[in-house]
């Protein structure tokens, strides 16, 4: 199992912050930003599962995550341009969303199908509306973009790609994996990402 980040997303970060959002803050004082995860399948128990178990593994890691499906359960809302209004009046500042795309990673369309285009990079609900409705299989790749909410627009700060060398063997095995990748690299990330957003470091 891989993943592989795109390097230039942590250079756009240095222009970046929360204009406006609440800084959530721990009883030891540490500052959190509040972040919803959103799994695009049109199968609700499977981003239910999704949602709730990446949920649960971050905020063991002291990560104030959220699960989209309880702030907005119809996945047919996050497809017009309303959702990142809807996101941070609930007190949301960034969306982590993981979308599937069922390519072969070495296949000829595969770069086409997992790059970026350039009006994706400011838009959640462009990210969200280039979901061509894959679902999540024992070998499909996940795209996985984060983007910070603002009063104007989305910015896409994090930006990677998962994928498993072998299929797994089950849909929990899957997602197991998938879930053990999404917080590993997260946790890489965070010091740079925490720096970049002006957060001061967590405590050991």
């Amino acid at each position: 199992m891989k993943f592989r980040t795109a390097g230039w997303v942590f250079a756009a970060m240095l222009t970046l912050s929360v204009a406006g959002a609440t800084q959530a803050q721990d009883q030891s004082g540490a500052v959190f930003m509040r972040f919803a995860i959103l799994a695009l399948t049109d199968e609700d128990d499977v981003r239910h599962q999704i949602e709730d178990q990446l949920v649960t593994t971050l905020r063991a890691g002291n990560y104030d995550a959220v699960a989209s499906y309880t702030l907005m359960p119809d996945l047919d809302s996050f497809q017009n341009g309303s959702a990142r209004v809807q996101l941070m009046g609930q007190g949301i500042q960034a969306a982590l969303v993981m979308r599937p795309v069922d390519v072969s990673l070495n296949s000829p369309e595969a770069s086409a199908r997992l790059r970026l285009a350039p009006e994706e990079v400011n838009s959640l609900t462009r990210f969200i509306q280039a979901y061509r409705g894959d679902d999540f299989s024992l070998g499909t790749i996940v795209q996985m973009a984060g983007f910070l909410l603002d009063s104007r627009q989305s910015n896409l700060f994090w930006h990677g790609v998962i994928w498993l060398d072998n299929p797994a063997e089950t849909q929990q095995d899957y997602i197991d994996k998938i879930v053990d990748l999404a917080e590993f690299n997260l946790n890489q990330s965070r010091g740079a990402i925490r720096q970049q957003l002006g957060y001061p470091p967590l405590r050991q």
